[in-house]
């Protein structure tokens, strides 16, 4: 796994930002996102940001996923959208639910249809021509327009999470109330970025949360990964788009060994990383998570917020029945595990004429 500029294992950053916008801990997940855009993850970052915004607040809040289609292209863009997002208060999970549906009615179990669920299951697959030209035809608001064209364009390996987002913005807006509209805060923040000395170790500012490791990161499988820091060798920093270019041949050559070390890691004001304190190493690396063995289900409960506004019933019995099946940690993200799961879903869109009940009890007030 790569490594970013301070040392942290880059998928406990990407968790450890989630698990931050999940808690509203404001100046922690700004730190983790300059964490990311330090050590050339500014893509990455963006990806993150519409993520957290799927599993925790969703169509609660699509004001911001409009924000983000206008600024996430930039880093200071991405920096105002991490603090408005961790700001907002709404907490919903329909989108992180439906994103789910497709493998868990994999399992044998599709009884239970919803209108989201069978925009979703009869979509997902498609080609992007297939799957984008409608819902662009479809499209009159400039800003959804701008979403929708953001959400095919900017998601890379993280596509599936944009097309699920765009079927239920498109499924599901007629039916949310204004309040998703009202704009977000455009109060100067007191704090975006923090200001750092170089010097890797003192700039590590914060430790890896402990509770963001299960289920979402290798050490949440149970390994201790503090020989890996301090053994780092030239193939890890390698892996690093950071570092790669900066540890190029410190193993084959003494003299670009010493002037790494001498640049980067010089005795008197850093050390490597070996020499570090036990408390500086951990802030990285440490201990596995105790929860290696546990389920899914533990993962879900600590994660995905309980409110799931659009998508219940026998859709959402489902997929937590599916959630409850499945192990704890694999060594791969929960995020992971979802799209690895679809690749081994097979795509078979259904044009079934279905007749549903009235699903939505909201005002548009």
């Amino acid at each position: 796994m790569s490594l970013t500029q301070r040392l942290y294992r880059a998928d406990e950053v990407r968790s450890a930002l989630l698990y931050s916008l999940k808690t509203q801990r404001i100046v922690d997940a700004l730190f983790w996102l300059q964490e990311l855009e330090d050590s050339s993850f500014g893509g990455e970052a963006r990806r993150l940001l519409c993520t957290a915004w799927v599993m925790f607040v969703g169509l609660s809040r699509l004001a911001w996923i409009v924000a983000w289609a206008k600024e996430s292209g930039t880093r200071e863009g991405r920096q105002r959208l991490c603090w408005q997002l961790a700001r907002c208060t709404e907490r919903e999970s329909s989108l992180w639910w439906l994103l789910c549906t497709v493998p868990a009615a994999a399992s044998g179990n599709k009884k239970g249809l919803s209108k989201l669920y069978d925009a979703w299951n009869n979509a997902w697959g498609a080609t992007d021509e297939d799957f984008w030209q409608p819902l662009m035809d479809w499209v009159t608001d400039p800003k959804l327009e701008l979403v929708f064209e953001s959400l095919q364009d900017d998601m890379r390996s993280y596509s599936l999470i944009g097309r699920c987002a765009a079927v239920a913005i498109r499924t599901c807006v007629k039916q949310l109330p204004s309040k998703t509209w009202e704009p977000l805060s455009t109060r100067e923040p007191e704090q975006l970025t923090f200001d750092m000395s170089g010097n890797i170790r003192k700039d590590r500012l914060y430790a890896i949360p402990y509770d963001c490791l299960f289920g979402m990161t290798w050490r949440g499988t149970g390994v201790n990964t503090l020989e890996y820091l301090r053994n780092l060798k030239e193939e890890d920093f390698q892996k690093s788009p950071w570092w790669r270019a900066k540890a190029a041949g410190i193993e084959s050559d003494d003299t670009k060994r010493e002037e790494f070390f001498d640049t980067y890691f010089h005795w008197i004001v850093c050390d490597i990383p070996d020499e570090w304190s036990l408390a500086d190493q951990q802030k990285s690396h440490g201990p596995g998570s105790t929860g290696a063995r546990a389920s899914l289900e533990r993962w879900w409960r600590g994660w995905v917020p309980p409110d799931n506004l659009y998508l219940w019933g026998a859709p959402a019995d489902v997929v937590t029945k599916w959630v409850k099946a499945q192990p704890g940690s694999t060594g791969q993200s929960i995020l992971d595990r979802v799209f690895q799961a679809y690749k081994e879903c097979k795509f078979s869109p259904s044009n079934l004429l279905v007749i549903y009940k009235k699903e939505f009890m909201f005002t548009t007030s």
